[in-house]
């Protein structure tokens, strides 16, 4: 089921406890491949969002790029239809984060994949991505534009930067649903507003959890991907260390998308730490 407020729109997997789930850059609610089946098998209902500047939220006119801002349609969401856990990934932690230190009566159980939690260091001389652009100060986001405009003209360009974010792009390959969402992942980088995209990706690579993080109290399960070439996997194990309930899950030979290249042991991690909170 779908449904567009005038808040966020959703779309919703099963019955049972909701599980919102807040994707990351470039991300909308259609890329967490198995995630929701498994939630709903498991109990849960998968409550999947267009953050603020993307997909449906997007199209209805709601162009919001600060962390602050999606963290402030999740609780306006979660205020309309009730508590529920947080399963976040890569910038989307940043929201989840905000909102369960802002409203823990709101928010329950947490999943953190992959997250964007410190600033990056931004005195890299030679910035090779979207990534190390944005960070320069005052030329980097209109040049990082740029890099994203050239690169949505270019279909092969576009698969291959999502192929990079994987581990071994050859196993995604020999899973039909994998490919077809990275496929689908590259198929909206080109027609997704670039200036959008640009400024979302500046706001959340300034966001800082260290004050923050110690305020959250939730159980928390912080999974990465040992092999995370797009966010170190420093940055879940400081998280983890961080929350005063978060344990972390590595997963060996992983990038930075475990739930859709290990789901077998990432969407069973995920379900029973959600399903713990239910029991």
């Amino acid at each position: 089921m779908v449904a567009v407020s005038t808040l966020i729109a959703t779309t919703t997997t099963g019955d049972g406890p909701p599980v919102v789930l807040a994707h990351g850059w470039s991300g909308d609610k259609e890329s967490w491949g198995g995630l929701p089946d498994a939630l709903a098998r498991g109990g849960c209902a998968a409550v999947a969002v267009d953050l603020p500047g993307t997909g449906e939220t997007l199209a209805a006119g709601d162009a919001r790029v600060r962390p602050d801002e999606h963290a402030d349609a999740v609780l306006d969401l979660l205020e309309a239809t009730g508590p529920a856990a947080l399963v976040a990934h890569s910038l989307g932690a940043q929201p989840a984060l905000l909102a369960a230190a802002r409203r823990p009566d709101l928010v329950g159980r947490l999943v953190f994949i992959a997250p964007k939690v410190v600033p990056p260091d931004v005195r890299a001389l030679l910035p090779r991505s979207p990534v190390e652009v944005v960070s320069v100060p005052v030329l980097g986001p209109p040049l990082a534009a740029a890099f994203l405009r050239r690169r949505r003209r270019d279909p092969a360009r576009r698969l291959a930067s999502y192929r990079a974010a994987v581990a071994h792009p050859e196993r995604i390959d020999a899973d039909p649903e994998a490919r077809r969402l990275l496929h689908q992942a590259a198929d909206r980088l080109a027609t997704a507003d670039a200036g959008v995209l640009t400024a979302t990706l500046a706001a959340g690579l300034r966001f800082d959890a260290r004050d923050l993080a110690p305020r959250v109290i939730q159980p928390a399960l912080v999974l990465v991907g040992a092999r995370d070439t797009v966010l170190h996997p420093g940055q879940a194990v400081s998280l983890s260390r961080m929350l005063p309930g978060g344990r972390l899950l590595c997963l060996d030979d992983c990038g930075h998308l475990p739930h859709l290249e290990r789901p077998g042991e990432a969407l069973g991690a995920i379900v029973a730490h959600l399903r713990a909170g239910a029991a």
